[in-house]
């Protein structure tokens, strides 16, 4: 199954500077680690360099689109496949052909959000509930359109962090 996962202010904000724009939000982090965990992550070269020492991430298997396919760039991940050469939808079939019995995650960033959102089955956002200073934006309202909301759970923040909500949107078919 193709999936995306994300998270988004009230104004879809996603990023600042190649970062997140939001104080650290551990519910959030530990979702997408048990969600993502022993699965199939695919990234834009940007998100795999916000990741930095992290970098490819534990314990699932890495790829990354770049208008570049060399290696040498991206240690430890799995393949590189260059977005300029061929089909988005093309790439995708060819990871989710040879991941059969895995799902594969979308984790970022707004490119390739923008490019793969119409393919995916499921789109997990976390709502950071609050409004942040954001250099990178996406359009919720088309990643979420033909989908339901299919489950969602509310974490009240403190005083450091914000309060989230995690839903689960489903493809209508």
């Amino acid at each position: 199954m193709l999936c995306m996962i994300l998270a988004a202010d009230e104004n879809g904000g996603i990023g600042y500077k190649n970062g997140l724009p939001w104080p650290k939000v551990s519910e959030d982090l530990k979702f997408f680690k048990r969600t993502t965990e022993d699965q199939v992550v695919v990234m834009g070269s940007n998100t795999w360099k916000s990741l930095g020492g992290l970098a490819p991430l534990k314990g699932r298997t890495n790829y990354v689109l770049s208008a570049s396919n060399d290696y040498t760039k991206f240690p430890g991940c799995e393949d590189v496949y260059d977005y300029t050469s061929y089909k988005i939808e093309d790439i995708l079939e060819s990871i989710t052909y040879r991941h059969k019995y895995q799902d594969v995650f979308i984790i970022g960033g707004k490119t390739l959000y923008d490019a793969t959102h119409k393919f995916c089955d499921t789109i997990y956002l976390t709502r950071i509930l609050g409004k942040y200073k954001c250099d990178t934006t996406c359009d919720m309202d088309s990643y979420l359109f033909g989908s339901d909301l299919s489950d969602a759970c509310t974490i009240k923040g403190d005083k450091h962090t914000p309060s989230i909500r995690i839903e689960t949107h489903t493809k209508n078919i």
